[in-house]
């Protein structure tokens, strides 16, 4: 089967589509095609351990130790593959989520002056028919139509055998964010300032025209059709605390939800990371950069306020937010402005933070409902998510936005 050589590969041979598939003679020709070793220069040997304690939602994660012959080369690389998961696997396929970050890092990458894993092949096979079949699908039918046809075609995704691979830095000297655990007001601070240097590099820029990016708010009934489907799981779940004037604030976003996802969708526009959350956040503890990024399964074209919003209540102890809260956002829009944003009033910010908050709710229900998250740790920081964005639910005020 054909491939889509993203960057220049000439390796004739089908890429892994499982962790346990990478062989030594596949991850020579990906890094000879990228000039990452030298022609003379071989993987004789290679073997991986899982990252992340098998909690990845929609990729699976392996670091992987490389031994060469003939030259030399990363001892290390850390691989992403699609998960197993059928659920997840689903998801993400029907969300482009693989496409994304394998685009991310073949064509927005560079743009971006923010500190990433050095990308050493990113590949992305071209569609197997039944892929083929599921994008002219949701490529000609209806939206309404689709939202019918939603438990069939997540169930057709599931099965996708299309298969996609980043290998890339290992970033293992880094000390990666623990979102169960939160984010000090330090992290919070290096976290929304290297944010806004990602906004503002593409504030209501023409790369945002891109097809392949998704723009927020274009799909809003089979984004709302997914909620409804995962909001038994969320009130059984949660029942004790959506309650009293919780209970309100989500009957309102589960009735206009639509309107919600449309009045996010309004601008101003950016670039969004889609998942910024302190997981997907290294620390560099005492070097010129002190920060970076990973994940961009999720980037896409959406209100900037969503990953500050996914990022502040979800990652930060309730009671440090409630002092910290409105400091960060002042901080972030300086930052903002630093960059080069100047249409973008700090009264403004302020405002439609509360709109990202009700966002975050819908996404939140969507995100338990929908993924199968395991048992442990993967469970647990949603949910830990989920409850420290609810502390402020009764404070909102759905009928100021949609």
């Amino acid at each position: 089967m054909a491939t889509t050589e993203i960057r220049g590969s000439n390796n004739p041979t089908r890429m892994p589509g499982w962790l346990d598939e990478i062989s030594a003679p596949w991850l020579t020709d990906a890094l000879r095609s990228t000039a990452t070793i030298d022609p003379a220069t071989r993987v004789s040997e290679s073997h991986w351990e899982l990252l992340g304690d098998g909690e990845g939602f929609i990729g699976d994660l392996a670091r992987v130790h490389l031994t060469y012959e003939g030259g030399t080369g990363p001892a290390s690389t850390v691989v992403k593959v699609p998960t197993r998961r059928p659920e997840n696997r689903g998801f993400g396929m029907l969300a482009g989520q693989y496409e994304n970050e394998v685009r991310f890092y073949t064509e927005l990458r560079d743009r971006v002056a923010v500190r990433t894993p050095v990308p050493y092949f990113a590949e992305i096979e071209a569609n197997p028919r039944s892929s083929v079949i599921a994008e002219r699908v949701l490529d000609i039918l209806p939206e309404r139509v689709t939202v019918w046809l939603l438990d069939r075609l997540a169930a057709a995704a599931g099965k996708s055998d299309r298969r996609a691979i980043v290998m890339m830095e290992d970033l293992g000297a880094a000390r990666i964010g623990d979102q169960v655990g939160g984010a000090s007001l330090q992290d919070a601070e290096l976290a929304l300032d290297m944010i806004a240097g990602f906004h503002a590099a593409f504030w209501a820029s023409p790369e945002l025209n891109r097809k392949w990016l998704v723009r927020q708010g274009e799909t809003a009934l089979i984004t709302h059709a997914l909620f409804e489907r995962a909001w038994p799981v969320f009130e059984a779940k949660f029942h004790s605390q959506i309650d009293g004037e919780v209970g309100a604030v989500l009957a309102a976003i589960r009735e206009r939800g639509p309107s919600l996802l449309r009045r996010m969708s309004q601008g101003p526009l950016t670039l969004i990371h889609g998942d910024f959350r302190m997981d997907n956040i290294a620390f560099f503890d005492g070097e010129s950069t002190p920060v970076g990024m990973i994940d961009f399964q999720a980037v896409n074209v959406g209100h900037p306020l969503s990953d500050v919003a996914y990022y502040l209540r979800p990652n930060m102890d309730p009671d440090l937010a409630d002092q910290v809260e409105t400091d960060l956002l002042h901080r972030y829009h300086a930052r903002l402005v630093e960059h080069g944003v100047t249409d973008y009033p700090l009264e403004t910010l302020e405002a439609e933070y509360e709109l990202a908050q009700l966002w975050l709710l819908h996404l939140g229900v969507i995100l338990l409902g929908t993924l199968d998250l395991g048992e442990g740790r993967g469970a647990l920081l949603v949910e830990r998510a989920i409850e420290r964005a609810l502390r402020v639910a009764h404070r909102l005020d759905p009928d100021a936005w949609f």
